[in-house]
């Protein structure tokens, strides 16, 4: 299988939130067998069954990371480093997955214990002892070494640039990626979407794909 079949695959996977075998990969060779594969896919299994919400996840966090972050599709799977998908920047790239993600609740970065430290403990060491040779009150020494304290701290976090501890690949972010309402597709929905990512990841416009053109044969795929 070509890149091009593999890129179309993907792309479909990422749209409708299914693994598509390899085994039947093969046998798919227009975008009706594709769309009617997806179909059964999508309603082979019982109605009061939930959807595989882990899988959707990854589905919508792998499409984030490749189309706004430059990841390799083919090299992203669940063990992947953030760091190889983020790159080393990441008090700009976090703020940006979040933002992609639409995930508020992603926890923030972190600092390095040596940061927090200095700030946290050489701020009010080195304000105090400003306020020691200025002979203020005692209440209002203590009232400043602990704003000291707090601003310290707040410098720590806002320089923060490492990613916590619990989250270090792939997989970690599941959690907090936010699913779209689970809705049924019609097979006529299907295939209109089917088409529509062909003819994005083909360079074909979609009036000139039909649903039984072979991909190989008429549209040009390697």
């Amino acid at each position: 299988m070509g890149l091009d079949a593999v890129e179309l695959l993907l792309a479909v996977e990422d749209e409708f939130g299914v693994s598509i075998a390899d085994g039947d990969a093969a046998d798919l060779r227009t975008p009706r067998q594709l769309a009617d594969h997806m179909a059964e896919l999508l309603g082979g299994a019982p109605a009061t069954a939930a959807p595989c919400l882990s899988q959707a996840a990854f589905y919508r966090l792998r499409a984030v990371l490749v189309d706004g972050f430059g990841a390799r599709r083919r090299e992203l799977h669940p063990d992947t480093a953030l760091l190889d998908c983020l790159g080393p920047d990441l008090r700009r790239q976090w703020p940006r997955l979040r933002q992609a993600l639409k995930a508020p609740y992603l926890p923030l970065l972190c600092s390095s214990k040596l940061r927090t430290a200095l700030w946290s403990l050489g701020l009010p060491l080195a304000g105090g002892t400003v306020l020691v040779f200025q002979q203020v009150a005692a209440g209002w020494l203590l009232a400043g070494l602990f704003g000291l304290w707090l601003g310290g701290l707040y410098l720590a976090d806002w320089q923060a640039d490492r990613l916590p501890p619990q989250l270090t690949r792939v997989r970690d972010l599941l959690p907090y990626v936010p699913l779209p309402e689970h809705r049924p597709w019609t097979r006529e929905h299907i295939l209109e979407r089917v088409l529509q990512i062909s003819s994005w990841e083909l360079g074909i416009q979609v009036e000139q794909i039909h649903p039984d053109h072979d991909y190989v044969r008429d549209l040009g795929v390697d």
